[in-house]
């Protein structure tokens, strides 16, 4: 009897201990695979997109993509929360239904909206000269970033200042008596910032990071090279065109404008009486930006009548002239282009044919079009692409992330070490 008693006992301890055990992998397991995947929102001017990115050993890959049309932005703000809640519930709810485990937070961008630009330099002076360490920097940027009062989406880093040198890309390690930084800011309202995380929170997502476009956009089609000779980006959407000017590997400047490729649509609408729709499909078949020798001899049908190319080709001509002149006046009036070498052309505005030799007549510098990224029968826009860049490591862990790291580490080894 008492031998049976031992064997169910040590047969109960051992099944007890299984469950406990299959438990922890369980928690284990879950915790693997959420930290596998991450999801990237866009927010553009008609249009919701969302990609889920999965870490793999071949690298990042995409694994749903969900995109939702949409009528209720103007210039970034949310102009009928109803759709918007709506659109945003059914992309979580299809993205769900494909992922193994459900979505929880998020980064986010969204086109068209006024972000603000500010340049903070800060200095300290050392009691005697000594090597500058990285939490030197880190001083710096707080400081900075206790000056601003909206939320800060970034904090970028652009001019080092090492005694009388003010062109050291990496202070660290050197030794000096005076060190400063150079920083640009960009931050957004705190209203705009709190109707998004409330909208957002009330269908279950949590917004990890805003990112500007600009900054997105940048990180998906500028090269190394170009941030450091000096390059300008001109994404001409289909409302809003971003533009992004770096120098010496920094961004200097950010921006978001009301020009848009819809201009280009709406002029053909009101010049030739026709709807909307009509405009669009005649702008994609036949629009060019440039003004050929044989565009009289050609002729189109436009809205059940025949036209001449060279009366199309005139509008889009003065559109597009108009709005990269445009730009230019803007950027005159805020900073300099003395350092810019190239201008990088984005959006679905530069697919216009000729519209590439537009703004090389206008800005007078090379000019090349940035291609976007294909994923099976989608196409993945810069500004997603560059989300994931941005979430992927391009954005630095902070100390409270990273202690929150570890401690989920440390109680799954204290688990297991219990349980087993």
């Amino acid at each position: 009897m008492i031998f049976y008693s031992f064997v169910l006992n040590f047969f109960l301890f051992f099944a007890c201990a299984s469950v406990k055990i299959f438990f922890v992998l369980i928690l284990s397991f879950c915790y693997t695979v959420c930290m596998r995947f991450f999801t990237v929102f866009e927010c553009g001017a008609t249009r919701i997109k969302a990609l889920t990115i999965e870490k793999s050993p071949k690298g990042l890959v995409p694994h749903a993509m969900v995109t939702r049309d949409v009528d209720c932005f103007k210039n970034g703000l949310i102009t009928n929360p109803v759709v918007f809640l709506t659109a945003i519930k059914d992309i979580r709810d299809t993205l769900d239904a494909k992922l193994i485990c459900p979505v929880e937070s998020i980064t986010l961008g969204i086109s068209g909206l006024a972000t603000q630009s500010k340049l903070k330099m800060s200095s300290m002076r050392f009691s005697e000269p000594r090597a500058i360490v990285h939490e030197d920097i880190l001083t710096l940027l707080k400081q900075q970033e206790k000056q601003i009062q909206d939320p800060l989406l970034h904090c970028l880093p652009m001019r080092y200042k090492v005694d009388e040198r003010t062109d050291v890309e990496n202070p660290e390690g050197l030794i000096a008596g005076e060190f400063g930084v150079a920083s640009h800011l960009v931050s957004i309202p705190a209203s705009v910032c709190q109707m998004y995380e409330t909208l957002f929170r009330k269908v279950g997502l949590k917004i990890d990071y805003f990112v500007a476009v600009p900054y997105a956009l940048s990180l998906a089609a500028l090269s190394q090279r170009q941030k450091k000779e000096g390059v300008l980006l001109i994404d001409i959407g289909k409302i809003h065109t971003h533009v992004a000017l770096w120098t010496y590997r920094t961004p200097f400047f950010f921006s978001s404008l009301p020009l848009g490729g819809d201009l280009i649509t709406k002029d053909i609408q009101q010049i030739f009486q026709v709807s909307f729709e009509e405009a669009n499909r005649v702008k994609e078949q036949y629009g060019r930006a440039w003004v050929l020798p044989e565009d009289h001899l050609k002729n189109i049908e436009i809205g059940g009548k025949t036209r001449s190319l060279l009366d199309l080709t005139r509008v889009i001509h003065m559109r597009a002239k108009e709005t990269f002149e445009l730009i230019r006046a803007f950027l005159d009036s805020k900073t300099q282009l003395g350092p810019v070498k190239e201008i990088v052309l984005t959006g679905g505005g530069c697919k216009i044919p000729y519209m590439r030799e537009m703004a090389h007549n206008v800005f007078h510098r090379p000019v090349s079009i940035a291609q976007e990224f294909k994923w099976q029968e989608n196409s993945i826009s810069n500004v997603l692409y560059g989300l994931v860049l941005y979430k992927n490591g391009l954005k630095p862990i902070t100390k409270e992330q990273e202690e929150e790291t570890q401690n989920l580490v440390e109680k799954l080894h204290r688990w297991i070490k219990e349980y087993l």
